[in-house]
C-alpha cells in the first residue's frame, strides 16, 4: 500500500536472486525417508506406506514434484510414485526420494537399470546441475528375504517326560503347532 501512516507485520517474504552463472536457486527438497526395513519376499507390507520428513516447509506442489528413485546395487530400476516392492524377489533395493521442480520433469533419470544413482547425485551437486532437483541425502535401504521354511518336528514322549514347545510344554502325545517369530517378523509355524 502507498499510505505512510499504515502499520502492519510481514508474516511471510521470499525473494531469490538467481545468477544466470548457476548461483543455487533451485529450492527442490527431499527431505528425509524412515530408517531402513527388513520383509519377508510378498509381504503386504512391501506397499511401503512412507512419506518424506522436512526442516520446515515441504517445496510447493504448485512448482516441485515428488517421486521414489527405486535401486538395486546402485542401479535405479525404477522411478514411482509411492514404493511397491510386493512382487520383487529376495534381494537389497534403495529407495531415494527426489524432489524436483515440475519444469524439469522431463529430464529425470530413465529408471533403465544401467543409470547409476551416484551418478546422478553427483550431477544435482554439481556446480551448474542439468536440472532443479534434490535427492534425499541418505537413501531407505529394503532388504527382502526368504520367508522361513516350514518345518517338521517329531518327538517320542515317555510317560512323565515333558518336552518344550515354543511357549508349550507338551506333557502328552499329540500333535501340536506353534507361531514363531523369525527375521523381519516373518511367521514360521
Amino acid at each position: 500500500d502507498h499510505d505512510d501512516i499504515d502499520s502492519g507485520e510481514f508474516k511471510d517474504l521470499f525473494i531469490t536472486f538467481c545468477d544466470p552463472n548457476g548461483i543455487d536457486c533451485c529450492k527442490a527438497n527431499a527431505g528425509t525417508l524412515p530408517p531402513d526395513e527388513t520383509y519377508c519376499m510378498g509381504d503386504p507390507e512391501l506397499l511401503l506406506d512412507i512419506d518424506p520428513t522436512y526442516i520446515g516447509a515441504a517445496p510447493p506442489s504448485s512448482a516441485f514434484g515428488y517421486q521414489y528413485i527405486i535401486t538395486e546395487n546402485d542401479l535405479i530400476i525404477g522411478l514411482e510414485e509411492s514404493v511397491d516392492l510386493t512382487s520383487f524377489p529376495v534381494g537389497t533395493y534403495g529407495s531415494c526420494g527426489i524432489s524436483y521442480a515440475l519444469a524439469d520433469a522431463p529430464s529425470l533419470p530413465e529408471p533403465n537399470g544401467t543409470t547409476n544413482i551416484n551418478t546422478i547425485i553427483a550431477l544435482l551437486n554439481s556446480p551448474n546441475p542439468p536440472l532443479c532437483a534434490d535427492i534425499t541425502d541418505i537413501c531407505m535401504e529394503v532388504q527382502i528375504v526368504d520367508p522361513p521354511m516350514e518345518a517338521f518336528e517329531v518327538a517320542n514322549l515317555c510317560v512323565g517326560d515333558t518336552l518344550i514347545f515354543g511357549s508349550n510344554i507338551i506333557v502328552q502325545g499329540g500333535s501340536y503347532k506353534d507361531t514363531l517369530t523369525g527375521i523381519a517378523a516373518c511367521d514360521s509355524i
